[in-house]
This record gives structure tokens, sequence and C-alpha cells, in this order.
């Protein structure tokens, strides 16, 4: 059965397992509220062998589809425990865990058993306006390499040393490309895995107009696609001053790509120019 194990930290909540990745604190908020908020109104059966119907038995399996809930304090001393069930309109069943009577709530509760919908899935926040260069580097296709800078007016993205032959389709062709670290998506995170040269597909380089630097490694194995994210020390101070950058320690992450979107990191230079 999946376990979930959440930490507070000063102000800020992370994941115990998931290596300590942050949390998004609103999402935990959100669910102790609904915790706080629950009363019992109808009571329901003491008998063991009923408990399935409701899915208030212990979750020792992964076909259970209950799920087991504990608020600790800071001392270790067990606040809330009990056994979340079935839901219903304007409630859910749950069971104390010492206790053998069931109870239909008033109140409901989401509490989700998905990592990804308590992890915090901003990475990085950057202006489009903030971003002076973008670099592509496809290791195995160098003839679709390309890199980007922003033009005087700092609107549009020109493609740099075009040949009178390579024409762009369109003025703002290649703009999406300047929110690539804004809405990247990803499927899951680990820590940081290492990587070997011929595992590495892309590399993404961003440079912004403060002198800030963003790199990025996009490898595959395991037929997965992954990305690991470095920033100096001056840089991710700068965009933490602005609210840019979303981890901690991003250095020591890497994040599975979505398998199922389109990945902007797969754009070639042929896509952006008028075909032959």
């Amino acid at each position: 059965k999946k376990k979930i194990s959440i930490r507070k930290d000063q102000d800020i909540w992370y994941m115990s397992t998931k290596s300590g990745y942050k949390v998004k604190n609103e999402i935990v908020r959100k669910n102790l509220i609904q915790i706080s908020e629950l009363r019992f109104f109808e009571k329901k059966t003491e008998d063991e062998s009923l408990y399935s119907r409701l899915n208030l038995d212990y979750p020792n399996d992964e076909d259970s589809e209950s799920k087991y809930i504990s608020i600790i304090d800071n001392d270790k001393k067990v606040l809330v425990e009990f056994i979340l069930g079935k839901k219903k309109e304007n409630g859910v069943y749950i069971k104390k865990i010492k206790d053998k009577e069931t109870w239909l709530t008033s109140g409901t509760l989401d509490m989700s058993s998905a990592e990804e919908d308590w992890l915090e899935t901003r990475i990085l926040n950057i202006d489009y306006k903030d971003v002076k260069n973008v670099s592509i580097n496809h290791l195995n296709e160098k003839n679709e390499s390309f890199s980007l800078t922003k033009d005087d007016k700092n609107e549009n993205f020109l493609i740099d040393n075009l040949t009178k032959e390579q024409i762009p389709k369109s003025d703002l062709i290649a703009n999406f490309l300047g929110y690539f670290f804004t809405n990247l998506i990803f499927e899951d995170v680990f820590e940081r895995k290492n990587i070997i040269d011929k595992e590495v597909i892309t590399k993404i380089n961003f440079e912004l107009f403060n002198g800030s630097n963003i790199y990025s490694t996009i490898f595959k194995k395991d037929k997965n696609k992954w990305i690991n994210i470095s920033i100096d020390d001056q840089s991710a101070l700068k965009l933490e001053k602005n609210k840019g950058i979303f981890v901690d320690n991003i250095k020591n992450w890497t994040y599975k790509l979505s398998s199922t979107k389109y990945n902007v990191a797969d754009t070639k230079l042929k896509d952006l120019l008028v075909e032959d």
C-alpha cells in the first residue's frame, strides 16, 4: 500500500516519503481544515466483516481502497488517527483506529493518495520578458540544434545564424520556447540521477537579461525522458529574490518528463522553418 508522509519544517511542508520534496502548502491546509470540520452524523456497523463494504478495513494490501490517516505533533504524540473510507454526498465513512463502530460524517474529506496531488508542481517561473537568449542543442541531431535571441523591442525571439534559404514560418514562431521552464510539466521527481554521456539527448540553456543562467540536461533512461536543471548560486539568489524559483536545492532533483504531452524540448530547427 502506498504510504505518503508529510512533515512541516518552519512554515513549509515536505514529503518525507519523496526524499523531502516540497509539498503545496495550500493542499495540506485544505485537508487539515476538512478533517477539523468532520462531524459524526450517523452511526454505522460494528461488524468487522462488513468494514470492507465501506472501505473501512485496515489498508494492509494494494487492493484495499481504505486510507489510514494520522496526524502527529512535534512531540510524536498522535493527535488524530482513523480509517477513511467511501465518500458519499456531503459526507465520508470513517472509523477510529481503537473503536469498533463506524460512522458516516457530515463534512467531506478529499485526502488524495496520489503523490502528484500533493507535490509542488511548479519548478520555475521565468517571465518571458526576462529571457534574453535560448539555446537548444540536440546532441544526436546537430543540424537541428539552434539558438534564439530576443529582438531589440523585447517582443519576439529571432533564430540565430539562418541562411537566406532558411525562412521562419512567422515572426512569432519561436516565442513559445521562452516559456519552456515556466510551463514545464513533470510526472514524477526523484533525487538527482547520475547520467552518462550516451544517455543525454538535449541540452537547453536560458540566459536572462539580469545575467542569470539556467542550464538543463534532458536524457533518456528506461524508455523515459528525464531532466536535470542546474543553476549557479548567484543566479539562484536572483531568482529567489524575484520569486522565480519554487524548489529548494534544485540541483538535487531529477524530473521525469510527461510521456503524454508534447515536450517543447523536442522542438527541432526544421519545426520553426518554412518547408522546402
